[in-house]
């Protein structure tokens, strides 16, 4: 899958709003989580319906037949996995 990025430069007005240009509300809608990282201030559309696509991005990782205590459980294992992995630390 390829992903393009584009960019538009908006400013502030004086109270601190911006306006998003009509073709990223048309395609993203008029809510957004705002997340702050290394310097960035990213915006996230906030879905119209969260359990839809979580139940969707399940099918695709191929984990949707897993209870939640199953995810849980494989994502800690993998995070041990990689901790170790770039720690040198080996298991007995």
């Amino acid at each position: 899958m390829t992903t393009s990025m584009t960019s538009d430069r908006v400013t502030c007005d004086e109270r601190g709003r911006i306006v998003l240009p009509y073709d990223a509300r048309k395609r993203y809608g008029n809510a957004f989580h705002v997340a702050y990282a290394q310097g960035e201030i990213i915006l996230i559309p906030v879905s119209k319906d969260p359990i839809r696509e979580l139940e969707e991005l399940g099918r695709k990782a191929g984990i949707a037949h897993l209870s939640v205590k199953k995810i849980k459980e494989e994502g800690r294992k993998q995070a041990m996995k990689e901790i170790e992995e770039e720690h040198d630390i080996r298991r007995h």
